[in-house]
């Protein structure tokens, strides 16, 4: 995996800019296989990115959102993003595991572990777009559907419909050890085998981030034990 390692800005960084010819949209990325920790803004940061696949990247430690979906220069926000098999851990002080707003619909969030150390935000927050669909994900009680004006609790989430079959869980629950940054998922943790093989018309990734093949049951997050 590519490793990532600055502290001023949000070092994955993907700018649709109209203003410099084209369309304003970035599309048809896979984005893989990176570790992406201590930057001082965003861990990956899109404006103006659809139909991509986000999957089997650790992303921890930054100031602000592990997965930031937006738009700011780009001509149109997010759509038809595929967020699967990732492990995000947010520190306390800063956002979202995933923040998607200007959001035109269809984005899938699935086999993620979004963990969050900060007691005022969560695991998903969204900007009240439909289409959205998350399932099976190892999460925080706390979700915002409508940016920030309403917050809450995992049952209250998946009472409007998303994340069937996610559960609750703490880094400790997880991690083998999150302090030294091995986001390595633990024998008989909750995320063994709880996996979709697919969801929303995505399909899980056939390897982990090491390349480990996920096989039978998969593993929710980027490593399969």
């Amino acid at each position: 995996p590519a490793v990532v390692l600055v502290s001023t800005a949000g070092r994955i960084l993907f700018n649709g800019d109209l203003s410099i010819g084209g369309d304003g949209i970035i599309s048809g990325l896979v984005v893989e296989e990176n570790v992406i920790f201590a930057n001082g803004q965003n861990g990956l940061n899109m404006d103006g990115v659809q139909d991509s696949v986000i999957r089997n990247n650790v992303i921890y430690g930054n100031a602000s959102n592990g997965i930031r979906a937006y738009a700011i220069d780009a001509a149109e926000g997010p759509a038809n993003l595929a967020v699967i098999n990732n492990t995000i851990h947010v520190p306390a002080g800063a956002g979202w595991c995933v923040r998607i707003t200007e959001d035109l619909g269809s984005n899938v969030v699935f086999n993620n572990i979004l963990m969050n150390d900060d007691g005022d935000n969560g695991s998903i927050a969204l900007d009240g777009t439909s289409g959205f669909a998350s399932s099976h994900n190892a999460v925080v009680d706390s979700f915002t559907p409508d940016r920030d004006a309403t917050y809450l609790s995992l049952a209250e989430w998946q009472a409007l419909g998303y994340d069937e079959g996610s559960f609750l869980a703490a880094p400790a629950d997880l991690f083998t050890d999150a302090a030294a940054g091995n986001y390595m998922i633990l024998p008989g943790c909750p995320a063994v085998d709880a996996g979709l093989a697919s969801f929303g018309g995505f399909s899980a990734p056939p390897t982990d981030i090491e390349g480990t093949a996920r096989t039978g049951p998969i593993d929710i997050g980027a490593y399969e034990l």
